[in-house]
């Protein structure tokens, strides 16, 4: 059986513009925190990491430095497997890559 159904071209166009708009960018404070930090990072270029009104530490895209760690891994000092403790802020990104890898997991299931 077939059912022929007319649909208008501007109601075929809105809905293809509402389902490109959410493919483009489903969650608008993401969005939002996003536009904060590109606005932001372009007059402060030297920071890595922008704290947006959203309460989220976000990347700079106008970075230009070697990668570090995140603000939030500094409160925490790492213990190495050595069991030295070791404060992120004073190792590079490359090492505390190293010591918070999990090579072997203990999870026992």
């Amino acid at each position: 059986m077939r059912i022929n159904v007319k649909i208008s071209s501007a109601t075929i166009e809105y809905h293809q513009q509402t389902i490109k708009e959410q493919k483009m960018e489903p969650n608008p404070i993401a969005a939002a925190a996003r536009e904060y930090v590109a606005n932001a990072g372009a007059h402060q270029p030297e920071k890595e990491w922008i704290l947006t009104p959203y309460d989220s530490w976000e990347r700079n895209p106008h970075y230009q430095g070697e990668p570090g760690v995140h603000p939030e891994d500094l409160a925490y000092p790492i213990q190495s497997k050595q069991n030295n403790i070791i404060n992120p802020a004073s190792i590079t990104y490359a090492e505390y890559q190293d010591l918070t890898s999990d090579d072997n997991d203990d999870v026992p299931f």
